[in-house]
């Protein structure tokens, strides 16, 4: 199969700083770099990967800019302002891809250990049946609950964690984006803009490996990660 024409959007426009120190999470360090930069470097590498584009936290996009040049990140395509939630901060950044690609993948600032492999798999996914995403089986039991009491507990062989990169066909996911705006809808994810629309999202299997750092303790776990691969 031929390989997509393919662009990234990376939105890092939050200002999340529950890890503490004032600094957004994807600016902390991780072995020497931000974790950004280890992100980005995922895709800077991958010869799917054709352009990236990437929305910064407000008032950010020159520190941002200056971050990037300093570790030679050469696909990166644009750099915007992010919004209030994060798929405000995918619908800017998808204005900035150029027309003319055949897949869309969105990626979080956060999660830097995606694979080559994975990169490539998502891609190919989403040209075949339109959208995709990496996920992983749930291991454990879930409990949907109401008013403090359990209501009921899903089958967990049906159940699987959403991980990114999720990826479209370009021209689906910037009609389901334009939709959800225009309608004051919001998602956790991006693939639930197209399943609105009716369009299956095919799996592709993913590996706990690609963990998404959002606390001190996923912090530290990347930091072990990549103590391990030497890198």
């Amino acid at each position: 199969m031929a390989v997509a024409t393919t662009g990234v959007v990376i939105p890092a426009g939050g200002m999340g700083v529950r890890m503490g120190g004032g600094i957004p999470k994807q600016f902390l360090p991780l072995r020497g770099k931000p974790i950004l930069i280890h992100t980005l470097e995922r895709f800077e590498s991958s010869a799917c990967v054709d352009l990236v584009v990437l929305a910064s936290p407000a008032g950010e996009i020159e520190r941002t800019a200056g971050m990037v040049r300093s570790f030679g990140i050469r696909k990166l395509a644009g750099i915007v302002e992010g919004g209030k939630e994060r798929q405000d901060s995918v619908a800017a950044a998808l204005g900035s891809l150029p027309d003319g690609l055949e897949v869309i993948l969105v990626h979080d600032a956060v999660r830097p250990f995606v694979t080559e492999g994975q990169i490539q798999s998502v891609i190919h996914a989403a040209a075949r049946y339109g959208a995709a995403l990496l996920a992983v089986p749930e291991k454990v039991t879930i409990k949907e609950a109401d008013g403090g009491y359990v209501s009921s507990t899903p089958d967990r062989s049906r159940l699987w964690q959403a991980q990114t990169p999720q990826g479209f066909r370009a021209e689906l996911f910037r009609e389901a984006v334009r939709k959800a705006m225009e309608e004051g809808y919001y998602a956790t994810d991006d693939a639930a803009l197209v399943e609105r629309m009716g369009c299956r999202v095919k799996i592709v299997e993913g590996d706990e490996r690609n963990i998404k750092i959002t606390s001190p303790a996923d912090l530290a776990m990347a930091e072990w990660m990549m103590g391990e691969a030497g890198s």
